[in-house]
């Protein structure tokens, strides 16, 4: 069975590894003005951190650990620090007692990251329950980065309380998955702003799913090469109905490889998790992996 987690923000993170004790009512009302700084990375961010900042956790912790995961006292389960983007892992091991993390001991250790840890995936709003569907999918399969984005087609608009349910549902995938590292998120208004905001974008290969591009597996000879030069990629997707001209325009500025999945016709929320399974499945067999941070 594989070892429970949760992800708890740096400065809560080390008082666990210094020894001190943590009342889950404590984790659950955390906030600013104790002297640490939980601003969030800029554009990209961790969520933990972020809803812990807006107070958006209140609660969440309690709820999660006592109602989702069952624990009961003298139950363990693992800490990691949020983000945790690291080659070595570090994390501290807890015990449950009278609604109090106890640690244990604290490990860190080496291991690598996975396929699709540096890969920086770029999702338009998809509409309904298809966004929560490909943002769980792309969580499990391990991206590095998530940059959601307004596409001009988009039927789905952004709101306040959206970008919320998308933090919280990426932090509960993480745990549910048992990621080591929680990916970095941004959230944009149109795909130029995210292209423009997001500097890691400008220099790296952007894999865009056309149906007039390549097939992915005639593709694969050409990722150890550019790729590995590259040390990253995005993978970018279109919304329902595709890019506007406007929006493809945008690409042409910027060293784009178009892919497509052959003859196969899928909705906007299927794609996304098809092309990569397909692409992190070929990066294992090459033996290319993420460099982690």
């Amino acid at each position: 069975m594989h070892p429970r987690l949760i992800y708890l923000p740096e400065p809560i993170f080390a008082l666990l590894k210094k020894g001190g004790q943590l009342s889950l009512k404590e984790a659950n009302s955390w906030r600013l003005g104790r002297g640490e700084d939980l601003s969030p990375l800029s554009p990209l961010y961790d969520p933990a951190t972020l809803l812990l900042k807006s107070g958006e956790l209140r609660g969440y912790y309690e709820h999660y650990l006592l109602r989702v995961l069952r624990l009961r006292a003298g139950d363990k389960l693992k800490v990691f620090p949020a983000p945790g983007r690291s080659h070595l892992r570090a994390y501290v091991e807890v015990e449950l007692r009278d609604h109090l993390l106890v640690p244990i001991a604290y490990y860190e250790e080496k291991i690598p990251a996975p396929p699709l840890s540096e890969t920086r995936v770029l999702i338009p709003l998809i509409k309904g329950e298809g966004m929560e569907r490909v943002l769980g999918a792309v969580v499990q399969l391990g991206v590095g980065y998530i940059v959601i984005f307004q596409a001009e087609r988009s039927v789905r608009k952004l709101k306040d309380r959206i970008n919320t349910r998308f933090e919280k549902l990426i932090l509960r995938e993480s745990m549910a998955s048992r990621r080591w590292f929680l990916p970095l998120i941004a959230i944009f208004p149109s795909l130029s702003i995210a292209l423009s905001s997001v500097s890691d974008l400008k220099d790296t290969f952007i894999i865009y799913l056309d149906p007039q591009g390549e097939r992915l597996h005639r593709l694969a000879d050409r990722f150890e090469e550019e790729i590995l030069e590259s040390g990253a990629f995005t993978v970018l997707f279109g919304p329902e109905g595709g890019l506007t001209p406007e929006e493809e325009a945008l690409l042409r500025e910027r060293k784009v490889i178009k892919v497509s999945l052959g003859n196969l016709i899928l909705r906007s929320e299927l794609a996304p998790i098809v092309f990569l399974s397909q692409l992190s499945y070929i990066l294992e067999l090459k033996g290319i992996r993420g460099r982690g941070r």
